[in-house]
């Protein structure tokens, strides 16, 4: 697993190498990855409260000048192996098979929210639309502070936001 993990060999060599079944290292490797992300994710990547907010913002306005920046939001394809007589609904318009994952950074290059699992042949608005980041948004379940003044601006409150990245809507 370590051998997996951490050189990027193939799944044709841990079989080989441990004498091991492709599915069974398959299995293996899926079961433990599983395992690493339950017992991780609320540690590293767990859902940000208000006050985790109110200092990304403060870094984003002091490392970009940008005003009340919750975070930079932008997906990636992650390249697939079709599978046999899978659907295409993997296929993305740069013509490979993948599954996207869409994050949100600070102004530090840091996840402060992932979601793994949208379809390649997804647009953009439907990723963003089928997360969890939306769900939370549209039920008002994410801590975001309320709209504030922005020196320089005095009579206008102006909300917190998020800024997209290659999204179009």
């Amino acid at each position: 697993m370590k051998k997996y993990l951490g050189s990027g060999c193939s799944l044709r060599e841990i079989h080989y190498t441990y004498r091991v079944g492709r599915k069974t290292a398959s299995g293996i490797i899926r079961n433990v990855c599983k395992k690493i992300w339950q017992l991780m994710v609320e540690e590293y990547i767990s859902r940000p409260n208000e006050e985790q907010l109110r200092t990304v913002v403060k870094d984003f306005e002091k490392r970009t000048y940008f005003p009340h920046c919750l975070g930079a939001v932008d997906g990636k394809h992650i390249r697939l192996v079709k599978s046999p007589g899978s659907a295409s609904l993997c296929y993305n318009y740069k013509n490979f098979f993948s599954l996207i994952l869409m994050a949100v950074t600070d102004s530090n290059y840091r996840f402060i929210y992932i979601d793994v699992g949208s379809y390649g042949k997804d647009a953009d608005p439907t990723i963003f639309e089928n997360s969890s980041l939306w769900r939370s948004l549209e039920n008002n379940t994410l801590e975001i502070p309320a709209s504030e003044h922005i020196p320089g601006i005095p009579d206008m409150q102006i909300p917190y936001t998020f800024v997209l990245i290659d999204f179009y809507f």
